[in-house]
C-alpha cells in the first residue's frame, strides 16, 4: 500500500504519548512513512493516493497475547464453572474429541471476530495447530502459533487431582511442536512466528522443561505458559517441589524475558518481584478470569514494573471490552478509583503486547519507521461523542465496542474494512463454524456430564 490517510484523529502511543488532532498518516509499503498533521503531510506528498478519514481515530493494533480461538465452540457451556473443571474437564475433552477440519472451521469463525473488532496480532494455541494455523494464514493476522500444547502429565486424571506422568505424551506433544516450527515459523515473509508452548507448570516435568529452554535458545523463541492458574498448580509445585511458579521456572531456565505467563490468578507478590527482576511478562486474561470469580493482582505488577499484556483468551475476542475489565479489576482490587487510568490500559493492548514480543521498535505505536499494523476506530457513533484529543482514549476505553472498529491493517495490508468486509466469505464461515460446533456438542456434552 501506498496511501496517505488524512483528517483524522491519531493516537500514537509513543513515548511522549501524542495524539493528534487533525492528523495524518502516510503508509509506504508495509511501513509507516510518515506522521504529522493534514496539512504538513498534505504538503510532504502532493500526488500520493489519499483517503479523508474524518470522524476516525487511529491507533496502532491491538496485540492480542493469550488465545484459545477453538474453545470458541464452548461458548454458554463452560463460562460458568471453576478453572479446574473448565480446564480438566470441557476443554481437556474438547481438545481430545474435536478434529482438524472442525478445528480449522471453529478457529476460523473465532479469528473473524478478533481481526473484526481490532486485533492485529495473535498469539494462539488450540487443538490441531496445524488447521488452526492455516485458518490464521487466510485472515491475515500476524500470528505467533503457540506450538504444541507441550505436557507430559496425563491431562485425564488431573480432573480427579491425579498427577500420572507419562514419557510417551511429552513426546507426541513435543514432537507436534516441533512439525509447527518446522511448517509455519518464518513463513508469509515473517507474518508467522512460533512460539514455544508448555501447558503449564503442574502438567510438566522439570525434565521436559529443560528441554524446551534448550529448543527456544536454538530457535530464539519465544515461550507461553499457563502460569498460577488455578490452586491446584500453586499447590502441586509447592508440595512436588517446595518452589513457587516463578522458583519453579527460574530453576529449568525458562524465567526470561522471552517468557509469558498467563493468567496470574493465584500469584504471589514474590513472585511478581522476580517477573519484574527476569523481564517476564504478565498476560492479564481479565475476562475470563472474572467469569471464573478471580481478581489476580495487576495491580502490583504495574506498581514493580512488571510488563503487563492483555489477551482475551476463549469464549471473547473484544478487546475494547478488556480493557474496561482491566481497569474494573485493578480498581476493585485496590481500591482506587484512579488506578489505571485508560491511557495505561490501552498500552497494555499495545505498546506492552509489542514489548512481550520482543518487538517494540516495530509494533505497538505510530512511529515513522514501524510496521503499519493499525486500527481505524469511527467515533462518530452517539455512544462515543463528544469526542476531542482530550477525551477520545476516555471515550474509547470507557464506552467504545469491538464493532466501532472501521479498519484493521497489518504490514500495510487491509484485512478488514466495515465497507468492504474481510478477506473471508463471513456468512461462509459463521454457518459453517454453527454446523460444525453442533456436531461438536453432540459427541462432547455427554462426555463432559458423565
Amino acid at each position: 500500500m501506498n496511501k496517505l490517510f488524512y483528517n483524522c484523529l491519531l493516537i500514537t502511543m509513543n513515548e511522549k504519548e501524542e495524539i493528534i488532532p487533525n492528523g495524518a498518516i502516510y503508509i509506504e509499503g508495509k511501513k509507516i512513512a510518515a506522521i504529522g498533521t493534514t496539512s504538513d503531510l498534505l504538503a510532504r506528498y502532493p500526488q500520493a493516493e489519499k483517503e479523508d478519514m474524518q470522524g476516525k481515530a487511529v491507533l496502532p493494533g491491538f496485540i492480542n497475547l493469550h488465545t484459545h480461538t477453538v474453545l470458541s465452540a464452548l461458548r454458554g457451556l463452560a463460562d460458568d464453572c471453576n478453572s479446574v473443571k473448565a480446564v480438566f474437564g470441557w476443554m481437556a475433552y474438547i481438545n481430545e474429541i474435536v478434529t482438524p477440519e472442525e478445528s480449522y472451521h471453529i478457529s476460523s469463525n473465532a479469528l473473524l471476530e478478533l481481526v473484526k473488532a481490532g486485533s492485529t496480532t495473535v498469539m494462539e494455541n488450540s487443538a490441531n495447530m496445524e488447521a488452526v494455523a492455516q485458518a490464521m494464514k487466510e485472515s491475515g493476522l500476524r500470528s505467533y502459533l503457540a506450538a504444541g500444547k507441550i505436557h507430559d502429565y496425563d491431562l485425564t486424571p488431573i480432573r480427579y487431582g491425579q498427577f500420572v506422568q507419562k514419557k510417551e505424551i511429552g513426546e507426541s506433544t513435543l514432537k507436534a511442536a516441533m512439525q509447527l516450527f518446522e511448517n509455519w515459523h518464518g513463513k508469509e515473509e515473517g507474518r508467522m512466528q512460533c512460539v514455544i508452548y508448555p501447558h503449564a507448570n503442574d502438567t510438566c516435568s522439570p525434565k521436559l522443561l529443560r528441554e524446551l529452554k534448550r529448543i527456544s535458545d536454538h530457535y530464539k523463541a519465544l515461550v507461553t505458559v499457563h502460569f498460577a492458574q488455578t490452586t491446584w498448580e500453586v499447590e502441586r509445585l509447592r508440595n512436588a517441589y517446595h518452589q513457587t511458579p516463578a522458583e519453579f521456572l527460574i530453576d529449568v531456565g525458562l524465567f526470561n524475558e522471552r517468557l509469558s505467563g498467563a493468567h496470574c490468578i493465584f500469584i504471589e507478590e514474590g513472585d511478581i518481584d522476580l517477573m519484574a527482576q527476569y523481564g517476564v511478562t504478565f498476560i492479564n486474561n481479565c475476562v475470563i478470569n472474572n467469569k471464573r470469580g478471580a481478581i489476580p493482582h495487576t495491580h502490583i505488577a504495574l506498581q514493580k514494573g512488571v510488563n503487563v499484556g492483555l489477551g482475551t483468551d476463549n469464549m471473547f475476542g473484544d478487546i475494547i471490552e478488556t480493557l474496561r475489565y482491566a481497569i474494573s479489576n485493578m480498581r476493585i482490587d485496590i481500591p482506587d478509583f484512579k488506578i489505571p487510568t485508560p491511557y495505561q490500559a490501552l498500552k497494555m493492548a499495545t505498546i506492552n503486547g509489542a514489548k512481550a514480543l520482543n518487538r517494540s521498535q516495530e509494533l505497538g505505536s505510530l512511529e515513522e519507521g514501524k510496521l503499519a499494523d493499525l486500527i481505524m476506530v469511527d467515533y462518530m457513533q452517539p455512544h462515543l461523542l463528544p469526542a476531542d484529543k482530550d477525551n477520545i482514549v476516555e471515550n474509547l476505553v470507557y464506552n467504545g465496542l469491538g464493532s466501532d472498529v472501521f479498519c484493521n491493517m497489518v504490514e500495510g495490508r487491509i484485512i478488514y474494512r466495515k465497507d468492504q468486509g474481510t478477506l473471508w466469505q463471513e456468512e461462509e464461515v459463521m454457518t459453517t463454524a454453527q454446523q460444525t460446533a453442533e456436531k461438536i456438542w453432540q459427541r462432547l456434552v455427554p462426555l463432559v456430564e458423565n
